[in-house]
């Protein structure tokens, strides 16, 4: 069964976004369900986005069309987009501490 719209919607509001901050060698986001399940993640640096074929909602499990794993590789995307921005700043960042000291 697929899920609508308003129930994808709903179901995504509950989910939680996560991207490393402190690791330069990856850039991997990742979208998780309310019970720590992975749905969905994006690689920026190998622009590799992959989203699970099903979700849960419940006690019921939903099968989702490429339409709506778009949607959701989206939604990731929109959320991440901060945390991103900072990412790419700090791999950037060419300031040397140690520069100051001498």
């Amino acid at each position: 069964m697929k899920p609508t719209f308003k129930q994808l919607t709903a179901f995504l509001e509950t989910t939680e976004s996560k991207l490393d901050l402190t690791d330069f060698s990856k850039c991997i986001a990742y979208l998780y369900d309310s019970e720590g399940g992975e749905i969905a993640s994006s690689d920026f640096e190998n622009e590799i986005h992959l989203c699970n074929d099903t979700i849960w909602i419940g006690d019921d499990e939903y099968t989702l069309s490429d339409v709506q794993k778009d949607l959701v590789l989206e939604y990731l995307n929109d959320e991440i987009q901060d945390d991103l921005q900072t990412w790419n700043e700090m791999k950037n960042d060419t300031y040397n501490v140690r520069d100051d000291q001498y």
